[in-house]
């Protein structure tokens, strides 16, 4: 449906309508459900003589065309269309007793419906009448099944805003409640088959098709005869698949970027990964977000100084975004949105290079004089047109909409028009409607047009139009010389443009909107096509920029953080960098070193890993004479007790990190304690006599290197002073500076990829519905046969965790309506995933995860051994604080397998008994 079948004057109209329609239908909902399911509408004999006079009769029922309506409008009032649909399906709470409470009368109005409808003759209204969710689900002109999936994949799944999905997804679960058991089962394993594919793309824009999934799957609970395995596999799976995305630190495919800004660390986080939810985002601007502090801190003095400024001025707040728009308003000159311009001898005719979302309209005119204007129209068009010459032809006339009006003061220079309603404009016309007559009048006494020369201004008597003061010729543009024979009166050039009277330069408060528009022909088609491989590029392009960029700033970041490690000795400057020199170690020690990390890395984090005692002894006496050369080192070369610490604070944590028992600092000097004994593991004499013997040969050699850096370090610092004195802080501001461009440069094309990214969706999804409309099929309607279930899990960091947690509550509910049938689809993996831990993770997300565990333990003795083996298994290699609050939850309750929870429970205090004593 192309965008200017539905003017914004039309738009409000049926606004309007439908306002006053939901108000009547929410208070009176018995009547609004009584009149939606009438097939034949009651008219009064005046009203009925004109409906046939028009031509027009009624085909189904009013809800039947609710449903037409809802379907072909968009934005606001398709919500408030499918409010009125829902308060039809919505029974009300007294059946039984007549509408409202009153009396019926023989022809079956209500005291108060007679009064109300104003007429003298009383309206047949019948008495026995079906429920609306009867007549759509069973009439012929009613939606099969096949359309209830396709409305729910359009509108609950694919919906633009959340609100259209809410109510979309309420429509869909009352039409749900009143299929039979046996397409209800059918419908309900096709919802949890492909469109959960559609997670991928859409992100948190899918939790209301999965918040309408948990609905139906609690309609079930009565319905035994409907069977679930094949649903619950499905969402066992996809809560698994999900698991792992969300594990990888919230998500995959993010970059993380850092950059150093003086002292302080920035870490920003951009997620590359396809969302719809996320590139529908509103962005805000840079000045925005770097005052978002200072806003939170002082909140209620700036809302009182905004309030103040307001009030005072007589601003109103600032318009909120429409659906297409992509960036926020902005003021800017509209010569720089220009792509191509005409103009006939009253109206200027714009061609935008994109489509603009546009708020307020300026106008400045310089010089004014001659022919003073009084009245600008501002009309526009949504659509794009392929030659600018076409928007003056008379037959796109009828496509022009008014927008807003700009009126003028006789001679003056600027003039602003607020839109009523922001509207989203691919073309622009200013038709001058109005000017202020001369002193003197415009006519002569013959009726004749007076003529005035356009430079000086002075009447002009000549026949020719040749001003005798200056000898301008009067009927001549001043640029491109053409002369209109046509309309001599003309205000502008026809050829160019150029006006007379005035420079008039306008300007326009606007955002730049999305190009995809409705596809009405193939001329339109194939331009989208284009538009597409031309937004696809960029896309890449853009991402391929910001990779590049990114890598930029990192290893910006890193020579940075190499500068400020200079004042440090070559030695600290290593171990803090990471670059600490190792000992020196025999072959055999070597081996069994790189031995030791493959099975490390080959094992990874599973419970269980042993190694070798031999191994084992010589990795850590290794690492043991690493970290006491290293706070040797920091000990004696600490300049300042700052810096000491800080060296000390390094090996604590290192040694802590490994060891079993605390270590203090004085015990690792100490040549006469054993190294290897210190960090809690067992070694051979050799080994110990090894260590004290390097530890000793190591000490002499670093107080002959010790003197050497001194030295070299001294003079170092008295040649970086010297020039940091000449050259001040200019090198640490520039740095900074640096970098902070570098991380807002990321920023811009991040979000320049983001709309790239929402404009290949959106031209996308436009031609997928030309595509059905060529071949007469629904949106992804499928049949209702057994298919191959593939789930695509989101990998976007910030989407995952919410559709994680909608994923496991309906798990949860469908356990609850038969844990038989859910019992055989408990697996190990399954378990494995509730336990894991994930990074950053949502506390609503923790506590559903131990809320299922604790049902599957308590519902199902095969969920039981599954969940205890995991736990003894967890807690047996570490000290989980979840897992213990898990067992501990489960010690509350009583089911068959509560016993061997109990003994592990005991076998777990025992053992962090033994271990602290």
């Amino acid at each position: 449906i192309s965008e200017d079948s539905l003017p914004v004057s039309k738009s409000k109209l049926i606004g309007v309508i439908l306002d006053e329609l939901l108000s009547v239908a929410t208070s009176r909902s018995g009547n609004w459900r009584h009149f939606c399911s009438l097939v034949e509408l009651p008219e009064s004999p005046a009203a009925l003589s004109e409906i046939r006079q028009q031509g027009v009769q009624q085909k189904g029922a009013p809800i039947v065309s609710l449903f037409w309506l809802a379907c072909s409008i968009s934005g606001p009032n398709q919500i408030k269309a499918f409010k009125l649909i829902e308060v039809a399906l919505t029974q009300p709470e007294e059946m039984k007793t007549p509408i409202l409470g009153e009396s019926v009368d023989d022809d079956g109005m209500t005291s108060d419906d007679a009064n109300d409808m104003d007429c003298d003759v009383p309206l047949p209204i019948a008495k026995k009448t079906s429920a609306p969710e009867d007549t759509i689900l069973k009439s012929s002109r009613g939606l099969e099944i096949p359309e209830i999936l396709s409305f729910v994949y359009q509108f609950v799944l694919k919906g633009r805003a959340i609100e259209l999905r809410k109510i979309a997804g309420a429509v869909a679960l009352k039409l749900c409640q009143h299929i039979d058991s046996v397409h209800f089962s059918r419908i309900f394993e096709w919802l949890v088959g492909r469109p959960l594919i559609q997670i991928e793309e859409n992100g948190s824009a899918s939790i209301q098709y999965l918040q309408l999934l948990q609905s139906i799957a609690r309609c079930i609970e009565g319905k035994t005869s409907i069977d679930i395995t094949s649903a619950v596999q499905r969402m066992v799976v996809s809560f698994i698949e999900q698991m792992k995305i969300l594990r990888l630190s919230g998500g995959k495919g993010s970059l993380v970027i850092e950059s150093l800004q003086g002292k302080e660390l920035i870490r920003k986080r951009f997620d590359l990964s396809n969302c719809v939810h996320c590139h529908r985002v509103h962005p805000t601007s840079g000045k925005q977000q770097g005052q978002s502090g200072k806003s939170q801190r002082s909140s209620s003095k700036s809302t009182r100084q905004s309030s103040r400024q307001s009030n005072d001025s007589g601003t109103s707040p600032k318009p909120g975004w429409l659906p297409d728009q992509v960036r926020p308003f902005v003021r800017g000159k509209i010569d720089s949105s220009t792509d191509a311009t005409t103009s006939t001898e009253f109206a200027l005719y714009i061609q935008l290079k994109c489509r603009m979302a546009i708020s307020e309209v300026h106008l400045t005119v310089n010089d004014p004089r001659g022919k003073y204007a009084k009245t600008i129209a501002i009309c526009f068009t949504p659509r794009q047109v392929a030659n600018a010459n076409q928007l003056k032809s008379d037959d796109y006339g009828g496509l022009w909409q008014q927008a807003g009006t700009l009126s003028l003061a006789r001679g003056g220079t600027k003039v602003s028009c607020k839109l009523e309603t922001p509207v989203t404009a691919a073309n622009l016309k200013f038709e001058y409607l109005e000017f202020y007559e001369r002193p003197g009048g415009s006519k002569a006494a013959d009726g004749s047009v007076i003529v005035h020369c356009p430079r000086c201004t002075r009447v002009v008597n000549n026949a020719h139009g040749v001003c005798g003061h200056c000898g301008e010729v009067a009927f001549q543009c001043r640029r491109c010389r053409h002369i209109n024979y046509d309309r001599l009166d003309a205000f502008l050039c026809v050829e160019c443009g150029y006006c007379a009277s005035g420079g008039f330069s306008y300007e326009l408060t606007a955002g730049v909107a999305s190009n995809a528009v409705a596809i009405t022909d193939d001329e339109s088609y194939n331009r989208a096509c284009k538009v597409l491989r031309v937004a696809t590029k960029l896309h890449s392009e853009l991402k391929d920029a910001l990779l590049a960029k990114a890598e930029e700033t990192m290893k910006k970041k890193d020579k940075n953080i190499h500068d400020d490690l200079l004042g440090y000795p070559p030695h600290v400057r290593a171990a803090l960098k990471g670059e600490l020199p190792r000992l020196g170690m025999s072959t055999a020690n070597e081996e069994n070193e790189q031995g030791s990390q493959q099975e490390l890395d080959s094992a990874g984090s599973s419970a269980g890993t042993t190694l070798g005692d031999g191994s084992r002894t010589s990795v850590a006496a290794n690492r043991a004479r690493s970290l006491l050369r290293l706070a040797r080192q920091l000990r004696i070369d600490a300049r300042d007790s700052s810096r000491g610490n800080r060296g000390e604070l390094l090996v604590r944590d290192a040694i802590l990190g490994g060891s079993a028992r605390v270590v203090s600092l004085e015990e690792l000097e100490n040549p006469d304690n054993d190294i290897v004994g210190l960090v809690g593991l067992d070694a051979d004499p050799l080994s110990r006599l090894m260590a004290t013997i390097q530890g000793r040969r190591n000490e002499r050699g670093r107080g002959r290197e010790r003197e050497r850096n001194e030295n070299n370090d001294d003079n170092n610092r008295n040649a970086t002073e010297g020039q940091n004195s000449r050259l001040g802080k200019s090198k640490k501001k520039d740095s900074s500076l640096t970098n902070k461009n570098g991380l807002e440069e990321c920023e811009k094309l991040y979000q320049l990829m983001r709309e790239a990214e929402r404009e290949c969706h959106e031209l996308q999804r436009r031609i997928d519905g030309w595509m059905r409309l060529e071949q007469d099929s629904l949106p992804e309607s499928g049949s209702l046969c057994n298919e191959t279930f593939s789930f695509s899990p989101t990998k976007c960091g910030k989407c995952s965790g919410s559709v994680t947690l909608n994923i496991l509550m309906i798990i949860i509910q469908l356990c609850q309506v038969d844990m038989k049938q859910f019992e055989p689809i408990i697996t190990k993996e399954f378990i494995k995933s509730l336990f894991a831990d994930i990074p950053q993770a949502q506390k609503d997300l923790i506590e559903l995860k131990q809320l299922a565990i604790t049902t599957f333990c308590t519902e199902s003795d095969v969920g039981a051994k599954l969940v205890l083996e995991e736990l003894r298994r967890r807690l047996q290699v570490s000290d989980d604080p979840g897992c213990a609050m898990i067992l501990g939850k489960l010690l509350v309750h009583d089911f068959p397998m509560a016993d061997h929870f109990v003994e592990l429970a005991k076998r777990t205090l025992d053992d962090l008994f033994y271990r602290s004593v």
